[in-house]
C-alpha cells in the first residue's frame, strides 16, 4: 500500500467474488458454534438459510435456520451431511449448483472414497457417504454440479473463515 497499490475492501471482494457464482446456487457449510457441537448451514448467495427445504432427518433445526448437531458428530461429519441437505435443497429449487468449501467433502467422501479405517471406526459416517454419493450421482446425471468456493467467500460459512 505504501508504493501505491490500491486498498481494496473485503468486502467488496467478497461481494464480487460471490456475483461471479451462477444466481441460485446453494452454499453449505459447517462449524463447532459457540460451545453447542456441531452445527450445519445450508444459505443462499445471500447467506438467507435454506436447509430447512432439506426436511433434515438428523439434528434440530434453530431459530438461526441452522441444523445442529450437538457433540456426538464430528466438524467434518456435519460438513458431510450439509451437502447431502445442500443437493436436496438444489433439487428442490431447481438449482444446478452446490458449493462447499471442504475439500474433503467435495473430493472424497461425497464420493463414496471413505478409508477402511475411517469406515471400521465411524459407521454412520460410512452410512452418510454412501447417502450422499447416491444423492450426488443423481444430481450430477440431471446436470448439476458440486464445486470448491473459499471459506472466506462462503455465504453458509459459521465463522472459521472471517474477513
Amino acid at each position: 500500500l505504501s508504493e501505491g497499490a490500491p486498498a481494496r475492501d473485503r468486502a467488496t471482494s467478497k461481494r464480487e467474488a460471490l456475483d461471479a457464482l451462477p444466481e441460485g446456487a446453494v452454499f453449505f457449510d459447517s462449524g463447532t458454534g459457540p460451545g453447542r457441537g456441531v452445527e450445519v448451514n445450508v444459505t443462499d448467495r445471500d447467506g438467507v438459510p435454506l436447509a430447512y427445504l432439506a426436511a433434515p432427518e438428523e439434528g434440530e433445526l434453530t431459530p438461526q435456520g441452522t441444523v445442529l448437531l450437538g457433540r456426538k458428530r464430528t466438524n467434518n461429519y456435519g460438513e458431510l451431511y450439509g451437502c447431502l441437505l445442500a443437493l436436496r435443497t438444489a433439487e428442490r429449487l431447481g438449482s444446478q449448483h452446490v458449493f462447499g468449501d471442504s475439500r474433503l467433502v467435495l473430493e472424497y467422501w461425497s464420493r463414496g472414497h471413505v478409508t477402511a479405517a475411517k469406515r471400521a471406526s465411524d459407521p454412520a459416517l460410512r452410512a452418510l457417504s454412501a447417502l450422499v454419493r447416491a444423492a450426488r450421482a443423481a444430481f450430477e446425471r440431471g446436470g448439476g454440479a458440486l464445486a470448491h468456493v473459499p471459506g472466506g467467500t462462503n455465504p453458509a460459512d459459521l465463522g472459521h473463515h472471517r474477513d
